[in-house]
């Protein structure tokens, strides 16, 4: 495919992912101790193209649509709350409609998480690294910004991509994407 890896045998890697895949690393310290460690890396071809140029853009989500930017256009689409890939690949619901009856914000995050829960009755948020491992059970915090709103510190996450999993009390879960900063 059009996976690639730069930097191999040096102390930083970077690795273009088109679909999830599993990723294993090996390192070696100054001692000669070797280590290695595998995970799963969840990934989303976000390439498209627009129009009738063969330029190559980027997919993003847009107030919950799909469309396709310049890649110097991400840059100020993440810092308005939007994402990259497709709206569909980062959200998950249990009945087609739960999922889309509360909001995340902002995405990209640095410091609260906002949930704006709108007239969805929230029992449970967990928050999952990128390989799957449930890293914490979250509990609402009142917010300033009134009733059906809540905010989630993430300040003490490790910048990255992270999955919010919301149950609501009839038992559906729905999934949204979120970005530390």
């Amino acid at each position: 495919g059009d996976e690639t890896m730069t930097g191999a045998n040096t102390q930083t890697v970077t690795v273009c992912l088109l679909d999830t895949a599993e990723l294993c690393v090996t390192v070696t310290d100054a001692n000669n101790c070797v280590a290695t460690d595998c995970a799963t890396i969840y990934a989303e071809d976000a390439r498209c193209f627009a129009g009738n140029s063969n330029v190559q853009k980027v997919q993003i989500c847009h107030n919950g649509n799909t469309i396709c930017v310049d890649e110097s256009a991400v840059p100020a689409h993440l810092a308005h709350g939007d994402y990259v890939g497709g709206c569909q690949a980062n959200r998950e619901a249990g009945d087609g409609e739960a999922g889309d009856s509360f909001v995340l914000y902002p995405n990209p995050a640095t410091e609260q998480l906002i949930i704006d829960n709108g007239q969805l009755k929230i029992e449970r948020i967990e928050m999952y690294n990128v390989v799957g491992e449930r890293i914490k059970n979250l509990t609402l915090n009142p917010s300033p910004l009134g009733e059906g709103s809540a905010s989630i510190d993430v300040s003490e996450l490790t910048p990255g991509i992270y999955f919010v999993t919301v149950t609501d009390e009839a038992g559906n879960k729905m999934v949204r994407k979120i970005v530390k900063m």
